[in-house]
């Protein structure tokens, strides 16, 4: 988009590092067992909770006719964060049910993960029916819950039904429209329109009431 901008040192050092990375993860990649790619960045529609949804998956693998759904970050990212009432990271949840759900094939949705992209620390983490499939895959009936949620996991049918319950529910609130103020710990930190939201003037309110005895 802006031809000339970039200075040409900056674009070398930037493609050394993208080559070392690359060359990095297929390390990564070379570790796992025997697997094929079935699709990259597909997109699809999902309809859960009332809503109709457009979503790409970043990667979706078969090992010994079981597929695996994996998604790529560059950042933090925690299986952890597909668990709770209001899980953090609920894309790849999503994108298993959105796959079972494919009338066209058989295979199953069996492991999830994330592919981290970081320097010295690439790798896979994920929740899957075999550990053995990749590194960094935690095998169900190992305590796959996360420490926000107090269920274990067996099969991987309990996990999906466990997964659309949470997913329905918080696509239902959003189609009723429920705005109530109620952000989750840390989701304001990095906040850059406080301005305009409306939880200071609740805490405020909150505050008040508090001062003159209200119940």
């Amino acid at each position: 988009r802006h031809p000339g901008e970039i200075p040409a040192a900056l674009l070398a050092a930037e493609r050394s590092r993208m080559t070392a990375l690359g060359l990095r993860w297929l390390e990564v990649e070379e570790a796992r067992a025997p697997f094929q790619i079935e699709a990259l960045e597909q997109r699809r529609k999902v309809r859960i909770g009332g809503l109709q949804l457009s979503i790409q998956l970043d990667r979706v693998d078969q090992v010994l006719g079981r597929r695996v759904l994996i998604d790529y970050k560059t950042g933090k990212a925690s299986r952890n964060g597909w668990f709770g009432d209001r899980p953090d990271e609920p894309q790849l949840p999503l994108y298993a049910l959105a796959l079972d759900a494919d009338g066209h094939s058989a295979a199953p949705v069996a492991a999830l993960s994330f592919a981290r992209l970081r320097r010295a620390q690439e790798g896979f983490e994920g929740i899957g029916e075999d550990e053995s499939w990749m590194a960094g895959l935690k095998a169900l009936g190992q305590g796959v819950g996360a420490p926000r949620s107090p269920q274990q996991f067996t099969e991987m049918s309990q996990l999906k039904s466990y997964w659309e319950q949470v997913l329905t529910a918080l696509a239902e609130q959003f189609a009723d429209g429920d705005a109530r103020v109620d952000p989750k710990p840390q989701a304001c930190r990095y906040c850059q329109v406080r301005a305009l939201c409306r939880i200071d003037a609740l805490a405020r309110s909150s505050a008040q009431d508090a001062d003159v005895g209200v119940p």
